[in-house]
């Protein structure tokens, strides 16, 4: 069954890329639609080239044959000799594509007249008199076209000397005067511009159909081919939608498809930073404000059991702390959420307000340089959640261990590169075991670590804590 309902799959999927809506069967038929359009347009060129000259073939061998039909009957004609003008006709009645052949005398009597095949059976025996344009005059010759046939017809001329019966005996010596003395008229079918005709449809007929074969053969390979990256990007794009943990679409071209499928896959590396960078967000809410939560709630309950004021004073002068702390944690977390004002410019105001706020209540005094390169990839919410927490431990560590008056921050941002320092001008902690392998400082370390970069903690002259991290615009702590 399950074999069954694998090849059930193929098989639609197979159907679905030449379903009516499917890019596979419009781009098959456009092609189509165009090799139709392409061989119409050859094959009325090829039908109207073939039947001019076919029909230009014909022409000229109507006006051999009665030019040679005209000379030859001269004395049949003027005898109005029967026996004798059958003879003269025998080889014209043997020549492909005539259907008629009559003689006629001058008043329009027939003399002698045979028909062969259909076309000639429906033809008039009798000379049209009554068009002047077919009735030449002289030496022309008249053409008339009908729909099946193509009629000539030329008049017998006699040389009139002075004497008439010289006329059949002599040559064009002396004064002789030339005179109609019948007609001859051959028709000719068109039987053969028909098969000329067909034969170009039947041949483009089996050209349309081999290339109409040749090209649903090689549109289908060409189709599945391209359509396959749509395919797959189609069903990880469903499966996105679904909340399922999805791959990477391969990219093989780099045509508009491969870009297509690389900007899928650079959506997917930043959905899932976003998703990271919220997990470490999350977890420092729980960290943060439940270890601030949890507290209060401890130092509540002790405060409610305490029997001593100076107990109860001394919880609520806690919880007071930890309240304050927590406002500056929720503070921080909003701030760091908030991706729609997020810059540089306004990361160092943070800082600055921040810096200002929790030392000046100590008398220490503060001071902060910023100084920002244009052009650089702009900070994501994770690398300010990080820095605030960096920049509050730091803080921290000078009110309670450097008896520091003042403190000096500096933010230094380039194209490749962002240096981040806070620094007292207090006891320092070279020796202490504090900067070895204090919690806090591990804390700022982990933190730095988690950027890409690097913290270093120096205590001569002071404490000087520096975060050194590498932008990559890609990085989950950088907004492209």
């Amino acid at each position: 069954m399950a074999n069954l309902s694998e090849m059930r799959k193929k098989f639609s999927k197979r159907i679905s890329m030449f379903s009516g809506n499917s890019l596979g069967i419009r781009l098959l038929s456009a092609f189509i639609v165009i090799i139709v359009i392409v061989l119409s347009l050859y094959t009325v060129f090829s039908i109207s080239r073939e039947e001019s000259k076919a029909r230009g073939n014909l022409v000229n061998k109507g006006e051999m044959l009665v030019n040679l039909l005209s000379y030859g009957s001269r004395i049949g004609v003027f005898a109005e000799d029967r026996d004798q003008l059958t003879d003269v006709t025998a080889g014209f009645l043997s020549e492909p594509d005539v259907v008629l052949v009559a003689i006629y005398n001058e008043n329009g009597k027939a003399l002698y007249l045979s028909n062969r095949g259909p076309a000639g059976s429906e033809l008039s025996p009798e000379l049209p008199a009554g068009r002047p344009a077919v009735r030449p005059q002289g030496r022309e010759i008249a053409i008339e076209e009908t729909r099946s046939v193509i009629e000539f017809i030329k008049p017998v001329i006699l040389r009139v000397f002075p004497r008439e019966e010289q006329s059949l005996y002599f040559s064009e010596n002396g004064q002789a005067t030339e005179r109609v003395i019948g007609y001859v008229r051959i028709v000719m079918g068109k039987e053969s511009l028909d098969r000329e005709v067909l034969a170009i449809l039947a041949r483009n007929a089996v050209i349309a159909l081999i290339f109409i074969v040749a090209t649903v053969a090689l549109v289908y390979y060409r189709v599945k081919k391209v359509t396959r990256p749509l395919e797959t990007l189609t069903q990880k794009v469903r499966a996105l939608g679904e909340g399922g943990e999805i791959s990477y679409v391969p990219v093989e071209t780099m045509d508009e498809i491969g870009r297509l499928a690389t900007a899928f896959n650079n959506m997917l590396d930043e959905r899932r930073t976003g998703r990271e960078a919220f997990q470490k967000i999350l977890m420092e809410i729980h960290d943060g404000i439940g270890g601030i939560t949890t507290n209060i709630s401890l130092l509540s309950e002790l405060a409610r059991k305490a029997i001593s004021p100076e107990s109860v004073s001394q919880a609520l002068a806690t919880i007071s702390s930890l309240s304050k702390e927590g406002m500056a944690e929720i503070r921080s977390l909003m701030y760091s959420l908030d991706r729609t004002n997020m810059s540089w410019d306004t990361l160092s105001a943070e800082l600055r307000s921040r810096g200002t706020r929790t030392l000046d209540p100590h008398g220490i005094g503060f001071e902060m340089v910023t100084d920002i390169e244009e052009g650089t990839a702009q900070p994501a919410s994770l690398l300010c959640l990080h820095l605030f927490r960096v920049y509050r431990e730091a803080l921290t560590n000078i009110i309670k261990h450097s008896r520091a008056t003042t403190v000096r921050t500096s933010i230094l941002v380039r194209q490749g590169y962002i240096v981040f320092v806070v620094r007292d001008n207090g006891e320092g902690c070279e020796d202490s075991a504090f900067c070895r392998n204090g919690r806090g400082i591990s804390h700022i370390k982990a933190r730095a670590a988690e950027l890409g970069g690097k913290a270093t903690i120096t205590g001569d002259n002071g404490t000087r804590v520096q975060i050194e991290i590498p932008i990559l615009n890609r990085h989950k702590a950088f907004m492209p």
